[in-house]
């Protein structure tokens, strides 16, 4: 296995050249905001998450993210290796949840 020719910050000539950006113009134009969208996605379509999304906003750890998915808890839908929930879906799941 060849090692690499050049170390992190040691006689690398990319990182020597010091890039220095010049402050443009302010003007009218460009200070006044543009309006925010209501949603960045067009109507009709739903978001997807992850299993890892889901697993970071609380419900409950990755694995048995997938245990629910093999039991018929939560639909998930596959494209290639990658599996993904419907964000109405994800709701219905939480939704049947048992409350505590």
């Amino acid at each position: 296995m060849k090692r690499q020719a050049y170390r992190k910050g040691k006689g690398d000539a990319r990182n020597t050249a010091k890039k220095t950006a010049l402050p443009l113009p302010v003007t009218a134009a460009a200070a006044t905001p543009k309006p925010i969208e209501k949603s960045a996605f067009p109507t009709g379509v739903e978001r997807l998450f992850t299993i890892e999304q889901i697993a970071q906003l609380g419900a409950r750890c990755r694995a048995s993210i997938y245990v629910d998915i093999k039991q018929g808890r939560l639909r998930a839908v596959k494209f290639g290796r990658s599996t993904r929930v419907r964000e109405s879906d994800y709701r219905a799941y939480l939704e049947s949840a048992p409350l505590l």
